[in-house]
């Protein structure tokens, strides 16, 4: 989705619908087609590929209560239609975007990001991390943390990490 939306340029006012091939397991996880909380759009690939295209990105800070309810949305999510097949690869998606002025757009991605053929860049990392972390243990602990573990060779023992890692 994101790539529809910043490779392709496209909105989501721009698209009539969207043909999303997955494999089996993506819809086996993450089939729910009405999810009614935060936590329940992280099981709905229809709510994770709208949010994704409309925001530009599918992080933790989407998947709010507010974000499910969004009428944009959930209007986004009734035209994306996830269709599970077993040629697709676990780590592969295939998206059809079909535009309001007849055009037919389509974004293979080969593997997901994160995956090992796809692997994220140290700074993502960091700032999935800080996005999670900073929240629970405040900013400057979080940055200890995360200073910490790059050095987790040189520790004699994890006692710092757990430290840093608990709540003070």
């Amino acid at each position: 989705m994101r790539q529809l939306a910043s490779v392709r340029g496209l909105a989501a006012e721009d698209l009539e619908r969207i043909d999303l091939r997955v494999h089996p397991l993506v819809l086996e996880l993450t089939g729910r087609t009405e999810p009614g909380t935060g936590l329940g759009g992280k099981f709905s690939v229809g709510f994770a590929c709208a949010i994704a295209l409309i925001e530009g990105t599918a992080g933790e800070h989407q998947f709010t209560e507010a974000n499910v309810a969004d009428p944009r949305v959930r209007d986004l999510m009734a035209r994306i239609t996830p269709v599970a097949s077993s040629e697709i690869d676990h780590t592969e998606a295939v998206a059809v975007g079909h535009t309001r002025d007849g055009r037919r757009i389509e974004v293979v991605v080969e593997h997901a990001t994160g995956t090992p053929q796809n692997r994220i860049t140290d700074s993502e990392l960091a700032a999935k991390f800080h996005g999670l972390a900073d929240p629970v243990l405040g900013a400057a602990q979080a940055a200890e943390l995360d200073a910490a573990v790059w050095k987790v060779a040189e520790l004699d023992d994890l006692t710092q990490l757990v430290e840093l890692a608990s709540l003070r």
